[in-house]
């Protein structure tokens, strides 16, 4: 810093000084929820049993698959096998999606599909929601399986193998890679709703 910069500095200072001026205190702040419906508890109530998705429930779910996440990611980055309460929350609400994956020795996690039949696990049991028929039929004609699992970021679908038997028997078989299913069964919750 040169001296015609201290001396501004200086000067600055002076006034500032001989104006008083007060600068706000610093006070500390005890952070509470607004309402019972941000505590782990307002969210198990809100999700529990749900027959139709109300505003309050659809932001339950994606204040619990926030705080989940969070909990995954310390949990790497700490190395801690314990999961937190929250996804303890999500997984006795939802199920465990890793429960129902398999191993292939060339791609890892995942499960089989074909383009005829669909995925081998029910994409509404790798996410545990089960919604009415109205939902259902909105979300069955909104995505197809196999578009659903190309735009996951925890997602990839692997080709197999192709069968050509003949005029209308042709089929695809794929192996969908699967990083992350909790991550997975998060973001087909969450298309699920968005529908609701």
């Amino acid at each position: 810093m040169n001296d015609l910069q201290e001396k501004f500095l200086d000067t600055r200072f002076e006034m500032l000084a001989s104006e008083r001026v007060r600068l706000p205190s610093v006070r500390k702040v005890r952070v509470r929820y607004k309402n019972r419906s941000e505590t782990i508890e307002g969210i198990e109530e809100r999700l529990s049993d749900i027959e139709t998705w109300s505003r309050a429930s659809k932001r339950a779910l994606r204040l619990l698959h926030l705080r989940a996440r969070a909990e995954q990611g310390e949990r790497r980055n700490c190395k801690n096998g314990q999961i937190g309460p929250y996804e303890a929350l999500e997984n006795e609400l939802f199920g465990n999606p890793l429960d129902l994956m398999s191993k292939n020795d060339d791609y890892g996690l995942g499960f089989n599909a074909s383009l005829v039949d669909g995925p081998a696990i029910g994409i509404f049991d790798l996410c545990g929601i089960y919604p009415d028929s109205n939902l259902h039929d909105r979300f069955v004609s909104k995505y197809s399986w196999l578009r659903l699992f190309e735009e996951s970021q925890n997602a990839n679908c692997e080709v197999l193998t192709h069968s050509d038997c003949g005029p209308g028997t042709c089929d695809t078989y794929y192996w969908v890679c699967v990083s992350d299913p909790t991550g997975l069964a998060r973001e087909i919750r969450e298309r699920i709703v968005d529908l609701a």
